[in-house]
């Protein structure tokens, strides 16, 4: 029996040894490397919203349109006027076209300050008998060139199609119509 205590006094060292060495090789082994963490995943950041209002569109009103003479002779001038009134908030541009009979035969540009209102005047002269057609902006009106024959013989026509809040007459007792 004391041999076999001294066997196991022998070998315990060794088993332990050997238990000891496993152990360390084991945890060398099995610990795997070390792997850099994973970089952070930056999300975006919404910027911040900023809201824009759109700008408020200019607002212009085109009243009082005015022919002057509603009948004239070849070669004599004819005026056309009417108030452009801007009612917006701010000073702005506007361009004017005066149309005769659906063609665009002169514009003008014109800034006006908030809340106030400009005359705008065209002078042409016509050489062709006829009846021609005024636009401008929303209103509507007519002239006539006539022979000189003509022009003494005329009464008061009416100069303006679709207008009917007012009409005024000229010193040659023409009226001119306008649309408010």
């Amino acid at each position: 029996m004391l041999k076999r205590i001294v066997a196991w006094a022998m070998l315990l060292p060794l088993v332990v040894m050997l238990l000891l060495s496993a152990c360390a090789g084991l945890t060398q082994t099995s610990t795997p490397a070390p792997t850099p963490a994973p970089a952070p995943t930056l999300e975006p950041t919404p910027a911040p919203m900023l809201t824009l209002e759109p700008p408020v569109p200019a607002a212009f009103q085109i009243t009082d349109l005015e022919i002057n003479p509603t009948v004239a002779r070849p070669g004599h001038r004819v005026t056309i006027s009417a108030k452009l009134t801007n009612t917006s908030d701010s000073e702005d541009s506007y361009t004017m076209e005066l149309f005769i009979n659906d063609v665009a035969e002169v514009a003008k540009e014109v800034t006006i300050p908030s809340g106030q209102t400009r005359e705008l005047r065209f002078s042409e002269f016509f050489e062709t008998l006829g009846t021609y057609r005024v636009n401008l902006g929303e209103l509507t009106g007519q002239f006539v060139i006539v022979e000189s024959g003509e022009l003494a013989q005329s009464s008061t026509p009416g100069c303006c199609s679709g207008a009917s809040d007012s009409s005024t007459s000229d010193s040659s007792g023409c009226r001119c119509c306008s649309r408010r």
